[in-house]
């Protein structure tokens, strides 16, 4: 391969790079404003595992929005793997309490029982600014 070709697959690659990072960069700073604001929200269709957030120990607020024929399984994990529950298996639309025992990243598995059904989800901190930790 003579140099030059070489300077064009360099230059390919590396802006392929930085298309890869600015899209990763956007994505996670829509991620964080909505941290900042209290929530994270995710929809999708069929089973999905979400992107890791931040959630505070304490309890939490989830919002769903399933189809109204078909049941959704949402399970939550610690992002270390050490902890997970299922803390929904829903249909139609709603809203229920779920715990966390200990702040830092979680990753939601979503996983609806027939294929290509749509959803969507929003997590909040339950309770005053005062009272969270």
């Amino acid at each position: 391969m003579d140099t030059s070709a070489l300077v064009i697959a360099l230059l390919l690659i590396g802006g392929m790079s930085y298309v890869a990072w600015m899209k990763w960069q956007r994505d996670n700073r829509a991620l964080y404003e909505q941290q900042i604001a209290g929530r994270v929200a995710f929809d999708g269709e069929g089973d999905q595992t979400t992107s890791r957030f931040h959630l505070d120990a304490g309890r939490h607020k989830l919002i769903y929005w399933f189809p109204e024929d078909a049941l959704v399984e949402v399970e939550l994990f610690s992002a270390s793997g050490e902890w997970h529950e299922v803390i929904a298996i829903k249909k139609g639309e709603g809203q229920l309490e779920f715990a966390v025992p200990a702040s830092g990243l979680y990753i939601a598995d979503v996983e609806p029982a027939e294929p290509d059904v749509e959803w969507a989800i929003e997590i909040s901190r339950l309770g005053l600014p005062s009272q969270r930790g």
